[in-house]
């Protein structure tokens, strides 16, 4: 997800820039790899001799790191 933040902004307009690009990295990335490692995860919990293959991102708030916690 691109940065929505540029340095030649005036000041209100770059604090703006950096509530949205937070926001929207919140709402489209985080919440969205929440959901999916609870999915995965029921899936996986649900059908224990099925074989799947998952090819997830491996950076901060990844799927990968999600599902630590499920």
């Amino acid at each position: 997800l691109p940065h929505f933040i540029n340095s030649s902004l005036p000041a209100h307009d770059r604090m703006t820039a950096q509530q949205i690009d937070s926001y929207f990295r919140q709402e489209l990335i985080y919440k969205r790899n929440e959901r999916m490692a609870r999915r995965v995860s029921a899936l996986l919990q649900r059908n224990p001799n099925q074989t799947y293959f998952f090819a997830f991102g491996a950076g901060k708030g990844s799927l990968k790191n999600c599902m630590r916690g499920v």
